[in-house]
């Protein structure tokens, strides 16, 4: 298994990749589009994270962050269901969220 240096993905690239994965007219390609800063497109991410249509695409594109943005769902204890849902799409192809 091949880990990446968060430090060194480029955000801009990767939100790129993402957005073309999400219809032009969606909410969610929205809410990615008018982020501008790091931390809150980060936030934006980590609750894109627990849409169900969306959880693996944003997995993919930000793997190296995933531990990240899923630790990011400890900030609240909103949309809890979601987030389990998410966690258990996310376990099989991402085991490094396990241990």
């Amino acid at each position: 298994m091949t880990f990446h240096d968060p430090l060194t993905i480029n955000l801009a690239r990767q939100t790129r990749s993402l957005v073309s994965t999400i219809s032009p007219e969606s909410p969610y390609a929205a809410a990615i589009v008018q982020t501008s800063l790091p931390g809150t497109l980060l936030d934006t991410l980590s609750q894109l994270l627990t849409v169900p249509a969306l959880t693996l695409h944003v997995a993919t594109a930000f793997r190296p962050l995933l531990l990240d943005l899923c630790a990011r769902w400890l900030k609240n204890h909103e949309n809890a269901d979601d987030k389990l849902v998410a966690l258990c799409l996310l376990l099989e192809p991402h085991q490094e969220l396990y241990p």
